[in-house]
């Protein structure tokens, strides 16, 4: 990780510049993505970071190349010698010095030339960071290839494209160039699938400029990186400059295959039929048949877009009949109900029942599990961690966030330990690969996340844990399996973590016991790690 934590106000110079060029640690990306987002302070001082990077590339190109220029002539080798060997009275300087200093005007040149290469892609890369730091997710897509053109959601559910029957061969085709190329159609037109796209490139060509509309008052941002070789040729993007949200994305696939997909704005409502005898408008009954897995996915996928899949008392199954993808909600708010419904909407065959009353908890875990003890019990190592954390107020400080850390592990390692359950492999293997790459996607966004939340627990306990923490920077590596028995195995130990967590932080131990957990939490935490990882990296 890199020396910024997440417990500090502010992001230091030395790491926004990091971030900036890419080179901060995959740990510590997703923290300074995070605090990007609610630290308007931050992000003013990463665009100054950006904005001194550019006028230095201005310098470079107008006042300092200029004058590093060889010139046109030179006098030949020959005619040096002789010149040297004619007597004369002017001072001069050995031939070694002149040898260094031609050695030094050589490596300026060679130094500047790798700088003014690298200009467009450096300015690409600042670009992106802030897009991906800014950009808000859109709401439809309007989709153009092979002389058709169609709607669809922006994030991908499952396949929530609006298109007729007629251009369901121009769909498939174009979704089958997307994931040839490896470029991601759950999300075609963001800042993100942009970057992961060129960032997996051995050889590119970037250009970055400024446009503006016919009206000249709007300014945008055109993204365009060239690959000489592979399935996707030449990918654009365009932004806009106040907001850096993409609006139109381009794409140029081999064989003069072209697709554009623009921004299009909400989605619009299921259209209703008229009742032309009555004059009352009536809703187009959806059309029945039997739901399977596919179907159960695209529900988890729209829930998992808002959030709703981790942590919320919500539960998706099949009807008996196979008929709907029923949907329960038990104790959620106005607000989230409403949420849940229009996330919910563009999927068919779909019934939602909510009922009002108390959430039950991912597992009624307890922080007294395995019994309770005196708390004089467990004085002198309760006083030890204050010690060490500064103070009883410290120290409550952070058995808060990193019992908010553990309960993330624990919701989201449920929620994945959810998908093991509804697909197994031999359904998955049934999938097409639009629903393999969307149970892919869902998840390697929940491993991401655990993984997040097991550095956010890590840097919450450094300071309790100072003796130990050489030992937790490094992850030990985890035997090969299916990522379905390592979902199996993560949600497992993701409960024995927030058991001990529990139980320490609280106070509810004998000494002896108290101590016993207290010396297995570094391996616990750095076990959980290593299978989120395998996780993220699992196929």
């Amino acid at each position: 990780m890199g020396s910024w934590s997440s417990n500090l106000p502010h992001i230091p110079d030395f790491d926004l510049i990091q971030f900036a060029d890419s080179e901060m640690p995959v740990k510590a990306v997703t923290a300074t993505e995070i605090h990007l987002r609610t630290c308007n302070k931050c992000l003013a001082r990463l665009d100054q970071l950006k904005n001194g990077a550019a006028a230095y590339d201005q310098y470079h190109a107008h006042l300092l190349k200029p004058t590093l220029e060889i010139p046109q002539e030179w006098s030949s080798l020959e005619a040096r010698f002789e010149s040297l060997e004619r007597p004369r009275n002017k001072i001069f300087f050995p031939m070694r010095i002149w040898w260094a200093a031609a050695a030094l005007a050589c490596c300026v040149m060679v130094i500047g030339w790798f700088l003014y290469r690298d200009a467009p892609s450096r300015r690409m890369q600042q670009v992106l960071v802030r897009a991906v730091v800014r950009t808000p997710p859109h709401r439809r897509l309007q989709v153009t290839a092979n002389g058709h053109s169609w709607y669809r959601a922006a994030t991908l559910q499952g396949e929530a494209a609006r298109h007729s029957v007629a251009d369901q061969r121009s769909l498939e085709d174009t979704r089958a160039l997307f994931v040839k190329a490896n470029y991601s159609w759950d999300d075609p037109l963001s800042a993100r699938s942009f970057a992961a796209w060129r960032k997996q490139l051995p050889e590119k060509r970037d250009q970055v400029l400024s446009i503006q509309d016919s009206s000249g008052n709007n300014r945008f941002y055109r993204l365009e990186t060239e690959a000489p070789t592979g399935v996707l040729r030449i990918a654009a993007l365009t932004l806009r400059a106040d907001t850096l949200n993409p609006v139109k994305g381009s794409f140029h696939f081999e064989h003069q295959r072209d697709v554009s997909i623009d921004d299009a704005g909400e989605m619009p409502s299921l259209p209703a039929a008229v009742d032309t005898k009555n004059r009352q408008r009536v809703e187009r009954p959806a059309v029945v048949k039997e739901v399977g897995p596919e179907e159960e996915l695209r529900v988890f996928a729209a829930l998992n877009a808002i959030g709703a899949d981790v942590g919320e008392p919500v539960t998706v199954d099949i009807d008996p009949a196979k008929q709907q993808i029923i949907v329960a909600g038990l104790g959620l708010s106005a607000n989230r109900e409403r949420q849940i419904r229009q996330a919910l909407a563009p999927v068919p065959n779909t019934a939602l029942h909510f009922k009002s009353g108390q959430p039950m908890g991912v597992e009624n875990q307890s922080a007294n599990a395995g019994g309770n003890y005196a708390t004089d019990n467990a004085a002198p190592l309760r006083h030890r961690l204050e010690t060490q954390a500064g103070g009883a107020q410290r120290f409550q400080l952070i058995t808060d966030k990193a019992l908010d850390a553990s309960s993330t592990i624990l919701a989201q390692a449920n929620a994945l330990y959810v998908l093991s359950q509804k697909f197994p492999p031999l359904v998955a293997f049934a999938f097409d690969p639009p629903e393999q790459e969307t149970l892919r996607s869902l998840r390697h966004r929940h491993a991401i996340a655990i993984e997040q939340a097991t550095v956010e627990l890590e840097d919450a306990l450094r300071p309790l844990l100072n003796s130990t923490t050489a030992g937790m920077d490094e992850t030990q590596s985890q035997q090969a399996t299916s990522w379905e028995v390592g979902a199996g195995q993560l949600y497992e130990d993701a409960k024995l973590l927030d058991t001990s967590l529990g139980r320490i932080l609280a106070g509810s131990y004998s000494q002896e016991v108290g101590q016993s957990i207290w010396n297995k939490l570094p391996d616990e935490i750095q076990k959980l790690e290593a299978l989120a990882r395998s996780q993220e990296n699992a196929p």
